[in-house]
């Protein structure tokens, strides 16, 4: 079974709302079997329960599973997101140079990151269509 892990706080400079309607725009069919988890500290205007109201009905039932972690210390969250099938969404509207890369990338944890910021300067030119992406909901999908 994999795994989707959104990394990082639970706002919406993190690129939550472009994200979950990525997720609603996929095809249920490519969803099935899959877990998704946030890990990520809830902020006041995004609380779980926020974030899983922006997923629809269709998303939801395709998932095997959603679950939020959002009181993990650093080496507990990168411990869930080393656990095989796992592949990290790190999906940042703005930051000029996110740790959660840094420890990813230090790590071996597959990743899919946004290609703001400073992101793209961590990554070998080679990867860099591999990995990196627009953070609208058409290129997270």
């Amino acid at each position: 079974m994999g795994r989707i892990a959104f990394f990082g706080r639970l706002e919406e400079r993190k690129g939550l709302r472009p994200f979950t309607a990525a997720l609603n725009a996929l095809a249920p069919s490519l969803l099935e079997g899959i877990e998704l988890e946030f890990l990520g500290m809830p902020t006041a205007r995004w609380s779980p329960e926020h974030v899983l109201g922006l997923l629809s009905k269709s998303t939801i039932q395709a998932l095997a599973r959603v679950s939020f972690e959002t009181k993990l210390e650093q080496q507990e969250a990168l411990t869930r997101l080393s656990r095989q099938g796992t592949l990290a969404m790190i999906m940042s509207l703005e930051d000029n140079s996110p740790n959660t890369v840094y420890e990813c990338l230090e790590r071996g944890i597959p990743f899919i990151a946004s290609c703001r910021g400073g992101t793209g300067e961590l990554i070998a030119t080679e990867d860099r269509d591999r990995v990196l992406c627009e953070p609208t909901t058409e290129g997270m999908a």
